[in-house]
């Protein structure tokens, strides 16, 4: 049971840093708008914590994605509402 409970705690905040990481770095032009290549001038550092929490998330590595993947699959994930 407690290990469950840790398991759960620690997909929460891969969630929420993935959703922080998204609103830190997309831009939109309007509020309807979700830039499909907000990841091309995110530090590398920045895209491997991102790789991490996507990782996560999706239950799958994606350190072997580009950064388009990446910023779109996030896109993806976060649509489905995690």
């Amino acid at each position: 049971m407690q290990q469950s409970l840790l398991f759960r705690k620690t997909e929460e905040y891969h969630e929420n840093e993935l959703k922080l990481l998204f609103q830190k770095y997309n831009r939109p032009m309007t509020s309807d708008e979700v830039n499909k290549k907000w990841t091309s001038n995110m530090p590398e550092s920045e895209l491997n914590h991102l790789r991490l929490h996507l990782s996560w998330a999706m239950g799958i590595n994606a350190f072997e994605w580009d950064r388009q993947t990446i910023g779109e699959q996030t896109i993806v994930q976060l649509q489905l509402g995690l």
